[in-house]
């Protein structure tokens, strides 16, 4: 059961809302009972006081919510993180200012409304985390969220399960294929989508940087200073033009279809 509001705090209507539409649209029970699936901070998010949205320190209200993001019929990752970034870009109350989305490497760039840089820690590679804005008026809206204009507003999760796949299977695919989708796709901020060899490599760049700071966090917390853009750049430098090429094809013509 996800945390939803108790005597002592309360859970930002925003945040309700989005999550009981997306229920409506994924109606399956696997995400939603997932541990990758939450509201409240647990004891490690609590020692991080007002760094954590997933702490009630504004008006006693939680404004993060943590959506699975590898389970069989969970909403698609991507498609979140796109959405906030869109929303963010219009200056929708519910997520400007403040607000951001963090998933597969990437967190919400608030200098570059629309798009995103690569995230430092917790990459976020098994669930979607969205904050809310600090605005009272924007957590407090119950307006419906704008799925319909991406992959969630269909219902239908990115990669669907075979019959003849284990559960195992399908979450390892859905992986996958929300890894190549974010590789791949990048939001303009217009609600347009970029498929080209560039978008592929820096979107590839952006996912892979924030993994080698999660795995330098983990071996080294606190006492590396590690230069963001150079590393993100050195990436990119290093990936092949040929197979960048590639993959955008796929991706235009998924886009398409």
């Amino acid at each position: 059961m996800v945390w939803m509001g108790d005597g002592q705090y309360r859970m930002a209507a925003a945040l309700i809302t989005l999550f009981n539409e997306l229920r409506q649209q994924y109606p399956s029970s696997g995400w939603q009972d997932s541990a990758q699936t939450g509201t409240i901070g647990d004891a490690a998010h609590r020692g991080e006081g007002s760094a954590s949205d997933h702490n009630p320190w504004e008006n006693n209200t939680v404004r993060a919510l943590d959506i699975a993001a590898d389970v069989a019929g969970c909403p698609p990752g991507e498609a979140l993180f796109q959405m906030v970034n869109r929303m963010y870009a219009a200056r929708d109350p519910r997520v400007y200012p403040n607000g951001y989305a963090i998933y597969n490497g990437r967190i919400t760039d608030w200098d570059n409304p629309g798009g995103y840089h690569a995230q430092q820690g917790d990459p976020h590679l098994y669930h979607a985390h969205i904050s809310v804005s600090q605005n009272p008026a924007g957590y407090n809206s119950t307006a419906p969220w704008p799925l319909g204009e991406s992959a969630l507003g269909s219902g239908t999760p990115i990669t669907s399960q075979e019959d003849d796949m284990t559960p195992e299977q399908a979450a390892q695919l859905a992986r996958i294929d929300n890894f190549v989708s974010g590789i791949g796709v990048h939001g303009t901020g217009t609600g347009a989508a970029v498929v080209n060899a560039a978008a592929v490599k820096a979107n590839a760049a952006a996912v892979l940087t924030g993994q080698v700071l999660a795995l330098v966090s983990k071996q080294q917390p606190a006492t590396v200073d590690v230069d963001t853009d150079a590393v993100a750049a050195a990436i990119a430098d290093s990936l092949d033009d040929d197979l960048a090429a590639k993959v955008a094809d796929v991706l235009a013509a998924r886009l398409k279809a």
